[in-house]
């Protein structure tokens, strides 16, 4: 006997450990995803990973039923032991529910309200519809094809549609963040689910009908002398190890976030005192001089020689308390990427209206706590400033509404006014020569989100904006 051959006897002999070890990776990967789970994570991505959990679970205590179900064979009837294999087939379909649900939101290939939910519903269903037409015959033999339509319907779509999800979220999920270890991870996580998609979805237990009849359990063997079951558990490995990697990746950028948060808000905090100390001390040691000098003026009598003299002091201490008022206000401005954007919203529009005789419906269906990275709120408040700019300066408005609402880590707002709309040309950024539109496009560019402009028949000009929270 060569030592290949002793080597095939090992895992023939070892197969009961193999599945141990199978369903130990994925519900160890669970258990560890579900302890670690953070809901108030900045990262989008991160509060979805409870739906990796429960597939980690579920799943894993699907695969132990191939394992300790025959060993219940002795002491229970045969209508119970195949009750427990009934149990093991929900187990396992609902554990790739679960990864169809997750893999469709990091995917996010739509923004219309739960459809996510709909979809994920909607195989379930379907499954669920075979699983009772097949399950009358009650024999092992419908289980086993209920089996490999699980596999088939369920199994490889959820799994490939996960590892495109991931594919495009290491591509496009995080180029605000220089972070290459969240992108690395995110890769080498996509290309596990890619091979556990072949493995679990295609190598599939032996059927009478194509493809299972050709490609299965059975000739996986046959080519490579080796039980699917372990390449199986070797992807479950992978996963479990580079799902830890990125939720490590996420916690040291979630803790850097917070530091620089912290930063931001003891400079902040500095700021507010000097540009205060500055209203409240030299500015207004500034004005008295300005009435000490006018009071001089006032006494010496408009024929004194040094009033010329004395009406440039005071200009000189009007430009100087204007540009300190200025310096001020600039100081006072950058606490406004630092507020909730309901509240950043609210102040850009209570200025707006009082500037303009142009009313003003504002809605905002947010979290009030919500905020942006102070870099990626500067840019929102730019863009929505500009949005008003443009009202007051070309739109002939009387009315303007803007509406705000989070769905999804995704932040909408639309924003319509009763003026004369928009010039055509201006529907296409590229046919805009305006520079202030311009900037627009270039700041909704950086925030990674999308924005539109429509002409309503109604008159006016309608605008669409949506941006990732993170």
């Amino acid at each position: 006997m060569t030592n290949l051959d002793s080597f095939y006897n090992l895992l023939n002999i070892n197969m009961p450990v193999i599945y141990f070890l199978y369903g130990l990776t994925f519900f160890t990967s669970g258990i560890v995803i579900l302890v670690q789970y953070r809901q108030s994570s900045p990262f989008s991505f991160n509060k979805d990973l409870w739906l990796l959990s429960l597939f980690g679970i579920f799943h894993g205590l699907s695969e132990w039923g191939y394992l300790f179900i025959p060993l219940q064979q002795a002491y229970f009837e045969q209508n119970i032991i195949f009750s427990m294999y009934v149990v093991r087939s929900f187990f396992s379909a609902f554990s790739f529910i679960v990864l169809l649900s997750f893999g469709l939101r990091v995917l996010a290939i739509t923004r219309l309200k739960s459809l996510d939910e709909v979809i994920s519903y909607g195989f379930f269903a379907a499954w669920f519809g075979f699983s009772l037409v097949n399950l009358r015959y009650g024999d092992m033999h419908s289980l086993l094809l209920g089996d490999t339509v699980t596999h088939y319907f369920l199994g490889m779509t959820s799994i490939f549609i996960t590892s495109l999800a991931l594919f495009r979220q290491a591509k496009y999920g995080h180029k605000h963040l220089a972070a290459p270890d969240i992108l690395r991870s995110e890769q080498a996580l996509a290309i596990s689910f890619f091979f556990y998609a072949f493995f679990e979805g295609i190598i599939v237990s032996q059927q009478d009908f194509f493809p299972a009849n050709l490609i299965n359990s059975s000739w996986f063997f046959h080519i490579t002398k080796l039980p699917v079951q372990l390449f199986r558990t070797l992807c479950g490995i992978f996963i479990l190890y580079y799902t830890l990697n990125l939720m490590g990746a996420f916690q040291r950028a979630t803790d850097n976030l917070f530091l620089q948060a912290k930063e931001e808000a003891l400079r902040l905090a500095e700021r507010e005192r000097i540009s205060r100390d500055l209203h409240d001390g030299v500015l207004q040691t500034l004005y008295a001089a300005e009435l000490m000098i006018e009071s001089c003026q006032y006494k010496l009598g408009p024929t004194s020689p040094v009033q010329a003299e004395m009406q440039r002091s005071i200009t000189t201490l009007d430009v100087a308390m204007h540009d300190l008022r200025s310096y001020i206000m600039g100081i006072k401005n950058e606490a406004i990427y630092h507020q909730p954007l309901s509240l950043m919203f609210k102040n850009i529009i209570d200025e707006f209206q009082n500037s303009y005789k142009i009313t003003v419906d504002f809605n905002c269906l947010t979290d009030p706590n919500l905020q942006l990275a102070p870099n990626r709120q500067d840019h929102l408040y730019h863009i929505i400033t500009e949005l008003f700019n443009n009202v007051a300066k070309h739109a002939k408005a009387q009315h303007v509404a803007m509406h705000v609402k989070d769905h999804r880590h995704q932040l909408y707002i639309s924003f319509t006014d009763d003026g004369i709309g928009l010039p055509k040309e201006c529907l296409d950024p590229a046919g805009c020569n305006g520079l202030g539109m311009r900037h627009i496009h270039e700041r909704v560019l950086i925030l990674q989100g999308a924005i539109s402009f429509d002409l309503p028949l109604q008159g006016g000009t309608l605008v669409v904006l949506a941006i990732p929270l993170v």
